[in-house]
């Protein structure tokens, strides 16, 4: 089984630093803690398989946190899976979930493993999976929401999560059109082929990984590669036969 670690993932695993979350006195409440790398609460954690077509399977870590007093031995915690929405993932066949939902003795830090299947039909469209705390004989959920901007009165769940999964190639976050021109499916796959490149470096963690020095090799480099076919009366278009092109910033 192949897994991915990317950027997404890595956001459960922050502690949750400039969001307001007040808790109740007395209580042994739960909540979800998935943050951004800024430290912000996040109710929605978006997963593709895209740009690692090899994997087949991944496992987004979503964290839990309870507070209130440490207890000395396992106590299980409540999850439903709301699968109500048109598009909602199946269990069993694009997600699976841990048969027990544990928080370790000691501990009120977690890490629930939401493991993701890929299927042909994520190609074309994208699944939910919305997962809510409950309470139960061990934990209260009065934690309902954290406050994002207390001057906007912002607000997201913390008792409700969504994971959104899908294998859809679309323009990745680092792609500069002034440089790269236009996205196509059809363009990325032959940079990738030529330079040659993985799609996985067009979604790096942090957008800063793809520099700009990087962006005009690869639009020059294809400027040229696109020119030349041109010369060679062998002009590459794109699938609905328009010529292919770089940015205006390609030389």
């Amino acid at each position: 089984m192949k897994k991915i670690y990317g950027w997404l993932w890595l956001l459960a695993a922050v502690a949750c630093k400039s969001t307001d979350i007040t808790p109740y006195p007395n209580n042994n409440d739960i909540y979800f803690s998935v943050v951004n790398t800024s430290g912000v609460t996040q109710d929605t954690t978006p997963v593709t398989f895209a740009f690692t077509p090899a994997t087949t399977d991944t496992i987004v870590p979503l964290l839990i946190r309870a507070v209130g007093p440490v207890a000395d031995y396992d106590r299980e915690f409540k999850l439903k899976i709301v699968d109500t929405a048109a598009a909602a993932a199946k269990q069993g066949v694009h997600f699976f979930l841990p048969a027990k939902t544990i928080m370790p003795a000691g501990k009120v830090v977690t890490t629930l493993p939401v493991l993701l299947h890929k299927t042909a039909e994520m190609a074309s469209r994208a699944y939910s999976i919305t997962l809510t705390l409950e309470p139960n004989e061990n934990f209260t959920t009065n934690l309902p929401f954290a406050v994002i901007d207390n001057t906007l009165k912002t607000k997201r769940s913390i008792l409700k999560h969504v994971v959104i999964v899908e294998d859809q190639l679309n323009m990745p976050k680092v792609w500069e059109v002034n440089y790269l021109g236009v996205f196509t499916k059809k363009k990325i796959l032959l940079m990738c082929s030529e330079i040659p490149m993985k799609l996985s470096d067009f979604n790096p963690p942090n957008k800063n990984d793809f520099p700009l020095g990087k962006m005009y090799y690869v639009s020059s480099f294809m400027k040229r590669y696109l020119d030349d076919h041109a010369l060679a009366k062998d002009t590459i278009r794109e699938e609905n036969g328009d010529l292919m092109k770089m940015g205006k910033y390609a030389q």
